[in-house]
Parts: structure tokens; sequence; C-alpha cells
């Protein structure tokens, strides 16, 4: 037995069997509006599992929700970047889901296996990392630093620190890589104990955007997904809504078989999720599944309450199964030496050849590469046909409308430059030709709001004090928005 896999079991004993829970914003829908509204209707949940939030708001939840279990999804812990403890503030991001996991008592804290941020450049949503072989070892050494921080920092009185889960990431029309989706997560079961949370949507992207689908039928491609899969690692299932993005056109959009659906938490959970979901759960290596969450956030209350008693009524006999099975033992003393991996050099050393890889990758989805040429000596052995629907549609709409239109954002700029005619894709260009070593933890919102007072500093100059006096109010309000009251 591999010391990594020895040191999963001894973790994994110590956290007890959640049942079905909800995993949840605090703000949208109001995490208290949703929990009483389920009292009303009669529904338990057995945990929740919380989005990164405000420190204030992570402890009123606490406070008033003292019964459930409580886990944590961070955000911002961009492990599968080989420049992670260069370019951003790695420690400061460790040091809120400290905070955060104390505050609400975990046993385990979820980072998607994506990033928002590549090379100093930000997204607004999550990228899939490279699939190869370097890229495995480097998020696995990342996930055994931070995994060493939280056992030196986190434990307390308890004789285990919150284990490190590693989401399996949706794909938005594409993913770049020499190696199989799988196979990744085998390699990096492989070089660290950490545990997965497999996503039910998330693994029918993988179906439809690798070109699976065009020579095999969904239970034959999830058949063989799962049985390369590292599935005795996963801790933790999503299932979640699957929809059409709003500005893919129509024309653009697949045939009905295979539609260009994507990972989308505000939309219906369509009926081949649950079917894929029994097919998951029968499979015999699942064997330490602590949880099975319904993701809801940005989710209408009414649609969650009614796909939530479905997920109960589809799912409750292997709930039950599972609670009788899986007794909580706590043989012994766990103790995990501090920093036992983190302090080899080779987890500090960059790894140029990748870091290369990922500056390509930006640039093929940001039409900053003249063609495909810079990613070619990727393989790529997943289609990437698609990725144009990422270029033209999604990715315009998450610079101009995601978390807010700009034009609603900065009202006294446009009147401003009203005889222009404000380019997206100008304002594209020049956020992605200008990276940077950040020193504030992720937050989409105010890079937006920067990225736009820059490029009318630099674009529209005549424009930039109102630009600066709308960015101030932003900042603002947004950080009163932010606490919970």
């Amino acid at each position: 037995m591999s010391k990594f896999k020895k040191e999963f079991l001894q973790r994994i004993r110590h956290i007890p069997f959640h049942g079905i829970g909800l995993s949840v914003d605090v703000y949208t829908p109001d995490i208290f509006e949703l929990t009483d509204q389920f009292a009303q209707h009669g529904l338990s949940y057995g945990y929740l599992e919380v989005f990164k939030a405000e420190q204030r708001a992570i402890e009123e939840v606490r406070a008033r929700l003292p019964s459930p279990y409580l886990e944590y999804h961070a955000d911002g812990l961009w492990v599968t970047q080989p420049d992670w403890m260069v370019t951003y503030p790695y420690e400061r991001a460790l040091q809120t889901a400290m905070s955060h996991l104390r505050s609400m008592g975990c046993f385990w804290i979820n980072q998607e296996c994506a990033t928002k941020q590549i090379g100093g450049h930000s997204f607004g949503t999550y990228l899939p990392p490279l699939l190869m072989e370097s890229s495995a070892s480097m998020t696995a050494r990342n996930v055994e630093y931070a995994q060493a921080y939280l056992d030196a920092h986190v434990r307390g009185d308890a004789s285990y620190a919150p284990l490190f889960l590693l989401e399996t990431p949706p794909l938005s029309y594409f993913v770049l890589g020499q190696i199989g989706y799988a196979e990744f997560f085998r390699l990096i079961a492989d070089r660290c104990a950490c545990g997965f949370v497999l996503d039910i949507g998330h693994v029918w992207t993988v179906y439809r955007y690798t070109g699976a689908c065009e020579h095999q039928t969904l239970e034959q491609f999830l058949e063989e997904f799962l049985n390369g899969f590292p599935l005795e690692r996963v801790v933790q299932i999503h299932i979640a809504g699957l929809d059409c993005h709003p500005a893919v056109p129509y024309e653009v959009r697949g045939h009905a078989s295979f539609p260009n659906w994507i990972d989308a938490h505000d939309a219906p959970i369509p009926s081949v999720s649950f079917n894929m979901l029994e097919q998951v759960l029968s499979h015999p290596r699942l064997v330490h599944v602590k949880g099975l969450a319904m993701e809801v956030d940005t989710k209408e209350i009414a649609l969650i309450v009614e796909e939530f008693a479905r997920l109960r009524r589809t799912c409750g006999p292997w709930e039950e199964q599972q609670h009788g099975e899986q007794k909580l033992t706590r043989a012994g003393h766990f103790h995990v030496k501090p920093l036992a991996h983190a302090t080899h050099s080779s987890v500090h050393q960059k790894d140029m050849y990748l870091e290369q890889h990922y500056q390509h990758y930006v640039a093929f989805v940001t039409f900053r590469s003249q063609g495909d040429d810079s990613v070619s000596d990727l393989n790529a052995l997943q289609a990437t046909k698609e990725v144009g629907s990422y270029r033209d549609y999604y990715l315009p709409h998450e610079i101009s409308v995601w978390g807010g239109q700009l034009q609603d954002m900065f009202p006294n700029t446009f009147r401003a430059l009203e005889e222009l005619e404000f380019d997206c894709k100008q304002f594209m260009t020049y956020w992605y030709s200008h990276p940077q070593r950040f020193c504030e933890s992720y937050d989409f919102f105010l890079l937006k709001i920067h990225y736009f007072v820059e490029y009318i500093r630099e674009v529209h100059p005549q424009a930039v004090l109102f630009a600066a006096q709308e960015a101030a109010d932003l900042r603002n309000s947004y950080a009163m928005a932010c606490q919970l009251n």
C-alpha cells in the first residue's frame, strides 16, 4: 500500500457519513430563507457545503445553523497552477480558508481542480487544467502543501485536520492535454493523499466535449470513465443543473441528443443527470463517499425545494444503506507531521515548461493566438473544434455581463463617452494583454472594476475621473453587501 493511500485511509476514517445535503452560496439565494423554506416543507438535509464568503457571514451561518454539518467550498486556491506560489497571494488564500474552516468546524475543504487565473490573467469562471502528467504532478505537490498547512494550523485540539478535496471540473466546450480526464485524477491520487468530489454534470460535459458522445452511448462512456477514475478516493458527489449558455445563438446550440449544455447551477437538473447518478452510486469501488450534495447557488428556492425532494426520493434508500454500513471508527489518534511534505524544495521550484504551456493556453482561448500552433505541442487528444463557442460567446459575455453589465456599473462614464460605441472585444484585448502579479485574493467583480478603470485611463482618458469615482462607489457598496445583517 502506498504512503498516500495509507494516509488517505487514516484521514477518511475520521469523517462521519453526512448523507444528502446542499452545496450553497451564503447570499444567492439567501441561505437562511432557503433553510426556512426547507423547514416549512418538512425537508431535512444532512449537511451544507458553504461556498467562500466574508468571515462575518461565515460566522453568522454557524451561529444561526448550529445543528447540521457545515463543510467548505473554497475558491482562490489555484493548486493547478505552476506559479501558484509566485504570482498569486497563496498564503493569504490559505489563511482565509483556515479561518473559515475553524469557524464552521469542517471535516473537509473542497477546491475545484481548475482555476480562474492563469499566468497573471483572470477569468470569471473556471477553466480546467491542462491534462498532462507534469500538470498532475504539480497539482499534487501544491495540494500536499495546502494539506500540510491545514494540518499545522487548523487542527486545534483535534487529531485531524479537514481533508483537502479536489472537484472534477466542468468543460465549457473544450479541454487541452496529452492524457485522459480520468487518468489525470488517477495520477494525482498516486501522488498525494487528497480526496475527490465527483460532479455528475461536469462528467456529462466530459462526455459531450471530448467527442466521446460521437462513438459511445452515455452509459458506455460512464462505465469506462468510472473504471478509470480513482473512485475509491471520492468523498463527495455533486449534482446540479445543465443548460445552454444564454449568449450562444440558438443555431449553434447543438442538436437535441447532444445539446451544448454547460454547468449551470441556476438551471433545472436534467433527468440524464439523475440517471448518471444512479449508475455512479451502484459502482462497487465507491466505498468512501461521505456526502451527496445538490448545488443550488443562484437557483430559485421553489425549484430547489422541488428538486431536492426528487433527490431524496431517488437516493433515500442509498442514504439509509450507507448510514448502516459506514461506522465511524476513531481508533487511536491520527497525527500528521506538520508540513512533512511541503518543505521539500521541489514544492517551490518553478516548472518553466509547464508555465509556458499555460501561457499558450491563455493565448489560445482569448484570441491572442493566431491559430492553433501555440498549443499544437500539447498534442491535444480532446476535440477543440467547439472552442469557438467559448471565444465568440462565453468569454465576451463573461467580461461584459457576468457580475454586472458594464453600462449599469459605470453609467456616468458611458454617458461621458456616449458619442463612442463601446467595443467589448477591444476591452477584452486590453484585459488579456496586461498580466499582473496579484496582491489581493481573487474576486472577479473587483478585478473587472480595476481593468475597466485602467482601460478608460489609457484609451479614453477624458472619462477617467468618472470611472474612478464610480469604481470607488462600487467597491464600497460591494464591501457592504458582502456582510450579512
